[in-house]
């Protein structure tokens, strides 16, 4: 049957042209490009994103200073110790004697999960007790000190110090 303008349609066709479909094939195409050349681009920048936060966050926890004192179970025991509060992170189990304890996971690959460790920042520890699968282990800071405790590789470290001044608040450089 044909149109106003005496063109006959088949059932389905709409009459237009070749060039019209081939103009809505570009439009659509150029479209789906830019869709997905837009998502690749917002996911470069998250992923950029996320690893600046992850560096920051290792700078922010990795801390240097003098090694703690260790002590002997002997010695912890003369000390005669009340109110030891227990703690535990993970695979990290032990007490400390006063003070706060804030800890988390790190990785040496800087934004990667490959070998992951963990981190404890004490307030004011007194005295921290650990326990390990090689023993218990004893660290005694000093009072009034802070102390960073680091399970990395199957090793365990102490320093004097930690960086306690962002304890429950986001970081500058981190917001």
């Amino acid at each position: 049957m044909p149109n106003a303008i005496g063109q006959v349609r088949d059932f389905g066709q709409t009459g237009r042209s070749p060039v019209s479909k081939d103009l809505d094939r570009f439009i659509w195409g150029g479209a789906a490009v830019a869709f997905f050349v837009s998502a690749a681009a917002l996911g470069v920048y998250e992923w950029r994103d996320a690893q600046h936060f992850d560096r920051a966050y290792t700078v922010d926890w990795s801390v240097a200073g003098p090694p703690c004192p260790t002590l002997t179970a002997s010695a912890v025991q003369s000390l005669e110790l009340a109110n030891q509060n227990p703690f535990a992170f993970g695979g990290v189990r032990g007490t400390m004697v006063s003070g706060a304890v804030t800890c988390t996971v790190l990785d040496l690959a800087g934004g990667r999960a490959v070998r992951p460790y963990t981190v404890c920042q004490f307030s004011s520890p007194f005295v921290i007790s650990l326990k390990t699968p090689r023993g218990a282990v004893y660290f005694e800071p000093g009072v009034g000190k802070p102390a960073t405790v680091s399970f990395r590789d199957g090793h365990l470290g102490c320093v004097v110090g930690a960086k306690t001044t962002y304890w429950g608040r986001v970081p500058p450089e981190l917001s």
